[in-house]
This record gives structure tokens, sequence and C-alpha cells, in this order.
């Protein structure tokens, strides 16, 4: 209703119900691009709590779970700092998220109290350079643009590409020119798969990407390999391919990990070139806390390499294929909060504010909200676990 009583010329649309949601996803036949679709309440899809297993049903409120259907977005979604609840997804094939596949901007939103899982058997083929399926709680699949997003939902995939908010980010254009972006992002649920898991990102793969301003306060679980606190894995294959991941201003207070000896990194489980390809990833001003481990759930490095992709620290190429760089105790980031009021480059985590190279100041909403600023008296308060 909110689409058909719009005029046929319309730029934006508002939806303010679970049945707008539902009617948003039905419409797979309609792109959204250059259109812009926002929140204009908080929705609450489902009523109970998401567990590992699924979703539990407060059946006082709700007797059947009804499950989510993806569809992909090339517009804009401004959730306009609004909450998503309770979304429900258990499905065995394609992209499983909020979105299947963005290729334009998710921006202003929270995502709480939610489940995904896809057992898609296909996603085995983990080195495939054209594979882009995956799980996010956010995307399956990206080739554009998630700025200020919160997602504390449970994601699972029983294989590979598994994020916290993106499973695999690709390159959706012909020519090679995208360049996808995930900015002042917040993850701080589980994540579990069989390899490629990230806290923001399962696999990027063939295109240059940037994470940058973005927390993972989660726990990330690779049941074979490859677990990242940020991403799983970057790879490119083929003569010709090449990607690229940059990491500005970034922190990890997640665990993740998984089996031993499975290549797991504080920051990227692994940096892979294969079959002639260029890989690399740059490391500025991002930190973690080190010696945080949980038994088998415990990272190795910052990031491993296979010997044909690079590193570079501060624009400082790393020699060693094992980059192991120290991070910080908690006590270490408390003492720092406690000294300044900031976390070093990543101020906006400790006073609510994002300071950016060009001067320009910008409210991370889910710490600061119409200007209440919760002070840091432990460490736990740095996991975001916060309602309003």
């Amino acid at each position: 209703l909110w689409y058909t009583k719009a005029a046929a010329d319309a730029k934006e649309y508002t939806l303010y119900s679970m049945a707008d949601m539902f009617g948003f996803s039905s419409l797979t036949d309609v792109t959204f691009e250059g259109k812009t679709v926002k929140l204009g309440a908080d929705i609450t899809m489902n009523k109970g709590e998401a567990v590992q297993t699924g979703f539990t049903l407060d059946t006082k409120e709700q007797t059947t779970l009804i499950p989510w259907s993806p569809r992909s977005m090339a517009g804009t979604f401004d959730g306009d700092g609004h909450t998503i609840r309770g979304v429900y997804l258990n499905t065995d094939t394609g992209n499983a998220g909020l979105f299947s596949t963005v290729t334009g901007t998710v921006m202003n939103l929270r995502l709480r109290n939610s489940y995904f899982n896809c057992t898609d058997s296909t996603a085995e083929n983990y080195e495939s350079p054209n594979y882009l399926y995956g799980s996010g709680s956010i995307a399956g699949s990206l080739s554009g643009t998630l700025d200020t997003v919160y997602s504390d939902a449970i994601v699972k995939h029983q294989y590979s590409y598994a994020g916290g908010l993106v499973g695999t980010v690709y390159n959706a254009t012909t020519d090679g020119t995208a360049n996808s972006t995930i900015t002042n992002c917040c993850y701080a649920g589980e994540i579990t798969a069989h390899q490629s898991v990230g806290g923001i990102v399962g696999l990027v793969v063939h295109t240059t990407a940037t994470i940058s301003h973005c927390l993972n306060a989660g726990k990330v679980v690779a049941n074979n390999a490859m677990a990242g606190g940020l991403c799983g894995q970057v790879i490119a294959v083929g003569a010709g391919n090449s990607v690229m991941l940059h990491l500005i201003d970034n922190l990890n207070v997640g665990r993740a990990g998984g089996t031993v000896g499975g290549y797991h990194g504080a920051f990227i489980g692994a940096v892979r070139a294969k079959t002639s390809a260029s890989a690399s990833a740059a490391f500025v001003s991002s930190y973690y806390v080190k010696d945080y481990s949980d038994g088998n759930n415990s990272w190795e490095y910052i990031a491993r390499r296979s010997s044909a992709a690079s590193y570079t620290f501060e624009g400082v190429p790393h020699a060693s294929q094992s980059a192991d760089v120290n991070g910080w105790t908690e006590q270490e980031i408390m003492n720092k909060t406690q000294e300044d009021g900031t976390l070093l480059n990543l101020s906006f985590y400790a006073n609510g504010q994002d300071s950016s190279s060009d001067g320009e100041t910008k409210t991370c909403w889910w710490v600061a909200r119409e200007g209440k600023i919760p002070m840091l008296e432990s460490f736990e308060d740095l996991l975001m676990d916060v309602t309003y």
C-alpha cells in the first residue's frame, strides 16, 4: 500500500510496520535504484528471542514464526536511526541477510535480536573467483556502502563466507571500478561458519574495499579456517585479478578463532593470491585487544598471508607472512579513555564523535543519542550493549 499509493515518479518511500517491511521484500522486480526507502518507526518482525538454534517465540504475543525473504537493494535504505528487531531467516540457498545483495547504500540502521542461517551446500567452493553468495546480518553480498549500522544478530553458515554485517564483498562492475565501503559500523553478535568468517565481512574478493571506523565486539568462530576480527579472508584468483582491503581506524575487542592452526587473525584470517593474481591489505590506525582468548577461540596473528600477497602498515610494507603486531590490554584501553576521553584515532568510541581527517565531525549514534554520551566506566561498556 505504501508503494502503490506513492506517486509514479516518487523518489522516497517510508516504511512504518511489519506489513510494510514484508511488502518491501516482495517487490523483487523493483530495484529502487536512484530512490530511497526509509524507516519511519522501529519495527518488530517476530516477538521473542534469537538463540543459537533459531528463534524462540514469545507465545503469549505470537504463535507462528514468520520467516524473512531477503531482497536485493540498488538504491538507499535509510533506517533514520530506527531499529528492526526479530528478523528470522533459515535458508538453504542464495545470500542470507536482511538484504540478499546490496549494490546501493544501507545507512543509519540498528538490527537487533535477529537470526540468519544458511546451509547452501555450494558455498564449499570457497576459492571460486566469481562466487558471490554469503551470509551477513545486513547483506549476503555487497558491492556498495554500509554507513552507520549496528547489529547484534546471530549469523550462521554451514560452509563459507559469513560476516557479522556482510558475507561477501565483491565487484559488481565489469570494468573493475567498484569500491565498496563499510564505515562507522558495529557488530556485537555471534557468528559461526566453516571458514572465511569475519566480525564485519566474511570474504573480500576481486575488488577494492575499505572498512573504516568500525568496531567488532562480537564472537567469530570458524569451524575450519580463516576467522578474523574484521574480515575472514581477502583473496584474488587468476591472472589479471586483484583485491585490496584498506582497514582504517578500526577496533576489534571481540574473539576470533576456531580450529588450532587454521589461520585466525585479530583483523584478517588470511590474505591470499592464487594463480598469478594480486592480493594486499593495508592497516592504518587499527587496534585490537591482545591476549583476549576463550579456549580454541583465539587468534594467532593479526593476519596471515600467502607468499604472493602483501601487507602494509601505516604505509610501510611488512615483510613477514605472519603479521604479528602488539595489541592493547583491556586496562590499557580503559586507561587511555580515562586520560583524555579519546581512544587514539578511534575517538568516537569514547566520546561519541568521529573526527575525520577532513575536519568533519559526525555523531556516532549508537554511543551518543540526543546529546547524551555515556561514560566508559568499565571495559564492558566498550562492547556497546546499549539500549535507549
